[in-house]
């Protein structure tokens, strides 16, 4: 029952960053705008390469990262490494995005709650970087389990 409640949350904790990066491929410029905003550097090695503005590269990078990562989360392949990326995918967009700390009245509050929102799912990100897909997953397809989180005991003595 444990493997299916930890499933059930690690796909949970997909769902935001999937959701939120097929809205920011759809929304692009949009995204790229905000990214303008916030002055997010691009390295000039980096740029002379783009054949499209930089905060644009930049908006479908970022709903890239969100997707992809997302996804293998979501069907627990390459798990801790995507969960590793989108850990510091959150941290990034506190830092540069919903930095409230520099903020004042409904900007503020409206960012400090994205920014522990952030918190919360870097929190779970860590426990799947901890623990791994679990069963029920791709990584988890070739572990000897019970189901029950435990390994067998054919699989405890070899």
């Amino acid at each position: 029952m444990s493997e299916l409640l930890y499933a059930i949350g690690r796909a949970l904790i997909s769902v935001i960053f999937i959701v939120s990066g097929i809205e920011h491929f759809i929304g692009v410029q949009s995204l790229a705008d905000n990214i303008a905003a916030a002055n997010l550097p691009l390295p000039a090695q980096v740029q002379q390469y783009l054949p499209i503005p930089q905060h644009l590269a930049l908006g479908y990078l970022v709903a890239a990262v969100e997707v992809i990562a997302g996804l293998l989360v979501l069907v627990g392949l390459l798990t801790r490494l995507a969960a590793v990326v989108l850990f510091v995918f959150c941290a990034l967009t506190i830092a540069f995005i919903h930095h409230f700390w520099n903020m004042e009245g409904p900007a503020q509050v409206a960012n400090q709650i994205h920014a522990l929102k952030n918190l919360a799912l870097m929190g779970g990100l860590l426990l799947l970087t901890a623990k791994g897909a679990g069963g029920y997953s791709f990584d988890g397809a070739g572990e000897h389990s019970t189901g029950a989180g435990h390994a067998t005991p054919a699989a405890q003595a070899s």
